[in-house]
């Protein structure tokens, strides 16, 4: 089952890089999701995620985004979450 977190604030960033590597492979590109988290407790739960690249949708208003955490930065008391997304949506009204 995925794991679902809210946030107050998430920063949606999405990447192309079209030029070929040098093995004549073409680009790529990615859609990363970016968020704080300053709970020790949430931060541990997530870095176990993370260990087990177990799928989590973080909520924001009424924005979802779904998949797997791919970089935990510690900075003073607040930790910066980047998950790779998988997916995209909004939440409807329950």
């Amino acid at each position: 089952m995925d794991e679902q977190i809210s946030v107050n604030e998430l920063n949606v960033t999405a990447m192309v890089d079209e030029s070929t590597d040098p093995y004549g492979m073409a680009g790529c590109s990615a859609i990363w999701a970016r968020f704080e988290v300053s709970d020790a407790t949430m931060v541990e739960h997530l870095r176990r995620s993370k260990a087990h690249a177990v799928k989590i949708d973080v909520r924001c208003g009424a924005l979802v985004v779904a998949g797997v955490i791919g970089k935990l930065l510690q900075k003073g008391n607040v930790t910066l979450v980047s998950l790779a997304v998988h997916d995209i949506g909004r939440r409807i009204s329950e």
